[in-house]
């Protein structure tokens, strides 16, 4: 009997464990774990006292470009049409495109005095997630960065750019 019992503390601290680690788990483009194969990775101008939606890092290779509020760079994608106060963007990045670059979405923006949160908006995308857009650019995360600063989207079939907020 003794034995039963410690073989059911076993199985339940064994399923607490693995729901614990299910749920613990992110996708590798919202992980913040060290990555070290981006060598160009040089965080200059993210500012981690102040809480913005979206910030700007620079890399010597790149110059200056979009992240997020973690400091994950945000990607545009030159087959998308953008937007403007008449027209909403399209993308062209959907199904299996989506799981490589998905989605930025934020439901509010604030940003440093170097940018301006006019610039920003969002539109529904025909998966009906909400994107959102940068001068009507719809803007993206590659899943292969893996840490803050990350650029290994840039240049991808000669289509995916980081975005510089000039």
């Amino acid at each position: 009997m003794k034995n039963s019992s410690i073989a059911i503390m076993v199985v339940i601290i064994v399923i607490v464990i693995g729901i614990a680690a299910f749920y613990a788990y992110q996708p590798p483009y919202m992980n913040n774990t060290n990555n070290t194969n981006n060598t160009n990775n040089t965080n200059t101008t993210v500012n981690n006292t102040v809480s913005y939606t979206v910030m700007t890092n620079s890399n010597p290779a790149l110059g200056t470009f979009l992240v997020d509020s973690n400091g994950r760079t945000l990607y545009r994608f030159t087959a998308d049409t953008t937007g403007n106060a008449t027209v909403q963007p399209a993308t062209a990045c959907t199904g299996t495109c989506s799981q490589i670059w998905p989605a930025f979405y934020a439901p509010t923006v604030s940003v440093p005095s170097s940018l301006d949160p006019a610039d920003f908006s969002s539109f529904v995308r025909p998966d009906n997630a909400t994107q959102m857009t940068y001068y009507g650019w719809p803007l993206y995360y590659y899943f292969n960065d893996t840490a803050p600063g990350d650029t290994n989207g840039q240049g991808i079939a000669g289509k995916w750019f980081v975005v510089n907020p000039q």
